[in-house]
């Protein structure tokens, strides 16, 4: 199965599942429990099944209900009043916003496609709008490894990093880093769920461990 295939099918195994996807007709619904600001029936995109799945992960895997979940949630920035829309956010207990979230493709998971930028502005828009400061900026996307799903993703901490600018530079300083810490960070995961907090020289910055 192709990566489509297999995300449907981890989805559709899930008892009482939230989301329902279907290929051949190409459409996607999600439970009313989870707040939704736009209309979604269509995959329009690659990135809409993505999100999919990251939704279901973050239901499934990591336990968020899904009340605490919004999809699309837009903001007015910049003096043009441009609007930036986040494609998942994830609230804690007390209605903070945890993540700011966007999936994207498999193909389009690099750097230059504007995603981190607006993520950054959408989380400083909230700080004006409500002085609740984002956690973490998360950048998702899937895999396929041996036949198997997997999951590939990046997180920004934005209550360290409130400027693109300043994770430009750490990233391009400590880009090796993760690989070679890799065996070392699943440890930590394991004993402190799925967020490992990492600190280099000054600066720190967190990661999510896939732990399937």
């Amino acid at each position: 199965m192709n990566w489509k295939e297999l995300i449907v099918s981890e989805i559709d195994s899930t008892e009482d599942a939230l989301i329902k996807l279907d290929l051949d007709k190409g459409t996607v619904r999600y439970s009313s429990r989870i707040r939704q600001n736009l209309p979604i029936h269509r995959i329009t995109e690659d990135a809409e099944l993505v999100r999919a799945y990251m939704v279901h992960q973050f239901m499934s895997n990591m336990g968020y209900s899904p009340e605490s979940l919004e999809l699309d949630r837009p903001y007015k920035v910049g003096q043009g009043g441009e609007t930036v829309t986040v494609g998942v956010v994830v609230n804690d207990e007390d209605g903070n916003p945890f993540f700011f979230a966007t999936a994207m493709a498999p193909d389009e998971f690099e750097r230059g496609k504007g995603a981190e930028s607006r993520l950054f502005l959408a989380a400083e828009k909230e700080f004006e709008l409500t002085g609740k400061v984002v956690r973490h900026l998360f950048y998702f996307t899937v895999k396929v490894e041996n036949g198997r799903l997997s999951k590939d993703s990046m997180i920004i901490d934005y209550s360290h990093f409130h400027r693109l600018s300043d994770w430009d530079r750490l990233e391009k300083r400590v880009s090796g880093l993760t690989k070679i810490k890799w065996g070392r960070l699943r440890e930590v995961s394991r004993r402190s769920r799925k967020i490992a907090h990492l600190r280099y020289r000054n600066h720190r910055f967190s990661l999510f461990i896939d732990k399937s």
